[in-house]
């Protein structure tokens, strides 16, 4: 209830702007209560009658107050106003002074208090000018009121001059605690907007992080996007061309000289070219796996297996390619090794992983194949002691738009294809690849991959 009321009330003085003008509230307050105290003032004038000049002049005053107040609450604050306001205190506190004591009353106490109201109201320019018009006014009024004590109305006895001081010092104390306190809540209520505003500027730069951030995701996965198709078209134009020129040379020297050849030449050319449709169909698959993974298409078909064996599979298809060099491939697994992970997926990584160290290695060398388990981690090495790598080299072997393809050390050819194809293959499984070669020494390709559950 009695909040209810004091809402009622608030508005009554306020009105419903609900922003909060430090100017505005502060000139309001001071026109409520100067309202209370003028209407105050008549009643007095009008109980003690103390003539009909005064009375008007106090009414009129009050009348004029309550249009101001009226004005400003439904609308703002403007200079014109605020400096008529100005002038309206000049003219009646010169009358006050007269009428009500001179410097023995509450008069100078109601300037000083007045003046606090007339600072916070006034623009800045003309602040200045203020302060010089009330220090001359109290000048001109006190060494008036001194040289001509005549002109002063004094109170008829002590009593009034009390009670007059009492009330005025009450009631202008409360004008400048409802003062004060107004403006430090415009203060904490423009602290908390600011801090309201902090908090949104905040966040606003943590979404603009973001969505930096996204683009920049975005302007990297565009550019991959181009690298991939540059890559691919490099890889068609070269890797695929060279392959069907040796069979149409092939085939064409099949066409021309058929029926001149034996049996055991035709063999060898048929051969040749089973040979390398061989190796293209595999490449093909390569690059269309490799295709699927860039378009987010790929997915991992995750089963429990034996490690040993999973190896084993992957390196029978390059047993021959191992004994035409003469290698001795070592093994080195927990025969109860098991793991969950792609089956078919980790078996292309091998293969590609083995055929390398058998391409670099030379005739009669040795590969070492590991596999062991790690804080719930996989890893298997293919290591080699062939040709090795320098540190540059290594550098380029998993990057898109670096093509690094060497020669073996039989001759054989290959893209480069196939390391990045094992790279996507274990990002997927959200494993990785590492590389330990140098130069002579030869090449350790470890993968890494996280155990599933099953």
């Amino acid at each position: 209830m009695m909040n209810k009321l004091f809402e009622t009330y608030r508005k009554s003085v306020f009105g419903n702007d609900a922003t909060f003008d430090v100017q505005k509230r502060v000139f309001l307050l001071i026109t409520h209560i100067s309202i209370i105290i003028g209407i105050v003032g008549v009643a007095v004038d009008i109980t003690l009658n103390l003539g009909i000049f005064l009375t008007l002049f106090t009414l009129f005053t009050v009348l004029l107050v309550f249009y101001f107040h009226i004005k400003v609450r439904n609308s703002h604050l403007s200079t014109v106003v605020g400096l008529s306001f100005f002038g309206l205190s000049i003219v009646v506190f010169s009358f006050l002074w007269f009428y009500n004591g001179g410097y023995n009353g509450n008069n100078i106490i109601l300037i000083f208090v007045y003046f606090i109201v007339i600072i916070t109201i006034l623009p800045d320019k003309f602040r200045l000018f203020a302060f010089f018009i009330y220090a001359g006014l109290i000048s001109t009024l006190t060494i008036l009121h001194y040289n001509y004590p005549e002109l002063v109305s004094n109170y008829e006895n002590e009593n009034l001059r009390y009670v007059d001081l009492l009330l005025g010092y009450f009631l202008y104390l409360v004008l400048v605690y409802v003062i004060q306190n107004t403006i430090l809540k415009n203060y904490e209520a423009d602290r908390k907007k600011i801090n309201t505003q902090k908090e949104q500027l905040n966040s606003l730069v943590i979404e603009l992080n973001e969505t930096n951030n996204k683009l920049q995701n975005t302007i990297k996965n565009v550019e991959e996007l181009n690298i991939s198709k540059d890559r691919f078209i490099t890889i068609l134009s070269h890797d695929l061309r060279s392959p069907f020129q040796g069979l149409l040379g092939i085939t064409k020297t099949l066409e021309n000289n058929f029926t001149s050849f034996s049996d055991n030449e035709k063999q060898f050319y048929i051969s040749q070219i089973n040979n390398t449709l061989d190796k293209l169909y595999s490449f093909l698959e390569q690059l269309l796996l490799w295709g699927k993974i860039q378009k987010n298409g790929l997915v991992l078909n995750y089963e429990v297996c034996n490690v040993k064996e999973l190896i084993a599979e992957s390196l029978s298809p390059l047993a021959i390619s191992a004994s035409k060099k003469k290698l001795i491939i070592e093994l080195l697994c927990d025969d109860e090794l098991i793991f969950n992970l792609d089956k078919e997926r980790i078996s292309i990584v091998l293969r590609n992983l083995i055929s390398n160290a058998i391409k670099f290695s030379p005739v009669g060398n040795k590969i070492t194949l590991t596999a062991v388990s790690e804080n719930d981690e996989l890893k298997i090495s293919v290591i080699d002691y062939g040709i090795g790598m320098s540190e540059d080299y290594i550098n380029k072997l998993f990057k898109l738009d670096e093509i690094v393809s060497s020669t073996g050390t039989d001759g054989e050819l290959g893209s480069g294809m196939g390391l990045i194809l094992c790279n996507d293959i274990l990002k997927k499984h959200n494993g990785k690849i590492s590389v330990q070669s140098k130069e002579g020494k030869g090449s350790t390709f470890t993968i890494a991959l996280p155990n599933i559950s099953s």
